[in-house]
């Protein structure tokens, strides 16, 4: 796989960070729907977080279900701008659910306290195998996302130090690209 299929990196660590609010019409999603931000619930503990993703993508589904029935019935009477509003409030909720599937994604490590023999735990992390550089590119993405929503583990540092030393080490990233995005995130560590 070349460098010029991978996703684009940053121009500058100053740029390092995800909005999971882009790209989201919020008269929909919460006026209409009455979900909530994803930027909300990425400021909510990792349990309650989860716990109101778990709830809230069944809930999208369903919505998702009865547009689509409603779209099927629209494109029967050949009403075209209901179907286009109609098509425009389904793609905004597949975004929201997909946002909300990649937020629940995010890793989440306790920190180790005490000392004495490392145990390993149910939060202990295996060795990373990708099945391409996209995904080493995803993986980081949503490591960084992490970092820059609070969680400062030293897992989710490793991590992003171990997937940038090996997209240098494959050549897919140049050298000034890793040190900007290392820097960056030593410096927030």
């Amino acid at each position: 796989m070349s460098a010029a299929n991978l996703l684009p990196l940053p121009k500058s660590p100053s740029s390092i960070s995800l909005d999971p609010n882009k790209d989201l019409n919020f008269d929909i999603i919460e006026k209409q729907f009455k979900f909530e931000k994803p930027s909300h619930l990425l400021s909510l503990d990792i349990r309650s977080r989860n716990a109101k993703i778990d709830t809230t993508i069944p809930e999208i589904s369903t919505k998702l279900k009865s547009l689509n029935a409603h779209l099927t019935n629209a494109k029967k009477s050949q009403e075209q701008e209901k179907i286009d509003n109609l098509q425009y409030v389904y793609s905004q909720l597949k975004k929201y659910k997909s946002v909300l599937e990649d937020i629940r994604k995010i890793p989440f490590y306790e920190k180790q306290t005490g000392s004495g023999q490392i145990r390993p735990s149910v939060f202990s992390r295996p060795c990373l195998i990708f099945s391409d550089p996209n995904e080493m590119v995803e993986r980081l993405d949503l490591l960084i996302a992490s970092k820059n929503a609070g969680n400062d583990s030293i897992e989710v540092y490793n991590e992003c130090v171990e997937i940038l030393d090996k997209l240098l080490n494959l050549k897919l990233i140049k050298k000034s690209d890793h040190k900007k995005i290392f820097s960056t995130l030593h410096a927030a560590h």
